[in-house]
């Protein structure tokens, strides 16, 4: 069996600026599977039915695969916008964990 791409592992576990996102992802495998990341190949996520779609909606938050517009295309505006909601949605999710957290020591 061919080793995993290390751009898909760090993608996966390893990259600072997804941190949040994969925290998400792997509680959720963990919460369907009962198996942390330590327990789970990358390639298994997406050939597991409990955590595809976990899989399928941590790549959706990102760029990754997405097409690259042409320069002479691009709507500056129309980014700094998506970029705007993208923050936004992370500081809500960020807010909702930090609430759960707090929750579920008192």
């Amino acid at each position: 069996m061919p080793a995993p791409n290390p751009d898909t592992v760090h993608l996966f576990e390893d990259c600072p600026h997804w941190k949040r996102r994969q925290k998400i992802l792997w509680e959720e495998v963990r919460r369907d599977t009962e198996r942390g990341k330590d327990r789970f190949k990358i390639r298994d996520l997406f050939a597991n039915e409990k955590c595809s779609q976990a899989a399928l909606d941590f790549l959706s938050t990102m760029d990754v695969g997405r097409p690259v517009p042409d320069p002479a295309e691009e709507d500056p505006q129309s980014d700094a916008s998506q970029r705007k909601v993208w923050e936004r949605e992370e500081r809500e999710e960020e807010s909702k964990q930090e609430a759960e957290e707090v929750g579920g020591w008192g």
